[in-house]
């Protein structure tokens, strides 16, 4: 599991686990939160925006009220399997054998999907890079 504390009212956790999409989704992520509420000091309202992929959970966390949950923890979940999530490197031999990379800013991003468990091993050369920041991401970058 990877957690990325953007601030203090959004959280990033890429989950690494791979993904029936039979299961139930929700549950899941419930399980999840529920295991790491505590090491986070979550309390409040959040909405949860859930990524999934073959590959992991992505789940992005923003908290939206918390002057009414003080000790709680309240989520709404949105589950998200029409947006893409993406990997941002620095190497581009990593992932020059992936389909529709892009480039931004000296960084290079290719689409997480299924043909992504080929360089699943490399993933400490990057980032993931999902909700909040991804529709700036296609906005402005060149695709290669």
């Amino acid at each position: 599991m990877d957690i990325q504390i953007e601030s203090l009212n959004n959280i990033k956790i890429y989950v690494y686990k791979n993904i029936n999409k039979e299961l139930d989704i929700r549950s899941l992520v419930k399980e999840i939160i529920n295991r790491i509420k505590i090491n986070l000091e979550l309390e409040g309202y959040y909405k949860v925006y859930v990524y999934y992929q073959k590959i992991g959970l992505f789940l992005n966390l923003i908290k939206i009220e918390d002057a009414l949950y003080k000790g709680g923890l309240d989520l709404k979940l949105i589950l998200d399997d029409d947006n893409l999530v993406y990997f941002k490197t620095n190497n581009y031999f990593i992932i020059k054998k992936l389909n529709n990379i892009r480039y931004l800013d000296g960084f290079f991003y290719c689409i997480v999907d299924d043909s992504f468990d080929k360089i699943l091993e490399k993933v400490e050369f990057g980032e993931f890079v999902f909700g909040y920041g991804s529709n700036k991401l296609l906005k402005n970058s060149l695709l290669i």
